[in-house]
């Protein structure tokens, strides 16, 4: 697995375009929880070999209205990923996610609890992840790195 964060508009969603040369493959999906709320799981009928869910920091939001026990919810969506990716060779998923854990302490409980959430489901999604990345203004700092991709 593979986490890339950084800040808002810094460049997370072009750089991973270009370092897995998306333009020049037909085996991937993308999948916008900016736009889609709906939690995509693995299941056998997804053919592709590059799988890239974006916006993590936003499902992770719906899913605290949604859910009570959302840390127990979030590390067996993250264990599924990674099973499913080691079930084949050449599978590889990435999560993008913006930090949101910089800058001012939120004012609003809710927005503090999302935070926190949120800051614990990526120390669990980088745990798991061969690699991680930071991007800021275009520029990437890989903080982990395990084999090759």
């Amino acid at each position: 697995m593979h986490f890339v964060t950084g800040g808002a508009f810094q460049g997370k969603r072009s750089w991973v375009s270009s370092n897995y040369r998306l333009n020049v493959r037909d085996d991937w999906k993308w999948h916008n929880y900016y736009e889609d709320s709906d939690i995509l799981m693995p299941n056998e009928l997804l053919s592709e070999k590059l799988v890239i869910l974006e916006g993590l920091e936003e499902i992770v939001k719906h899913s605290i209205i949604k859910e009570d026990v959302i840390r127990k919810k979030w590390k067996s969506i993250f264990h599924a990923w990674k099973t499913w990716e080691l079930a084949e060779y050449g599978r590889t998923v990435i999560f993008i996610g913006c930090d949101i854990s910089k800058g001012i302490v939120p004012i609003l409980e809710s927005d503090r609890k999302w935070r926190d959430i949120t800051g614990w489901c990526y120390q669990e999604l980088a745990s798991l992840s061969s690699r991680v990345d930071i991007i800021w203004n275009g520029l990437a700092q890989t903080i982990k790195s395990e084999g090759d991709e």
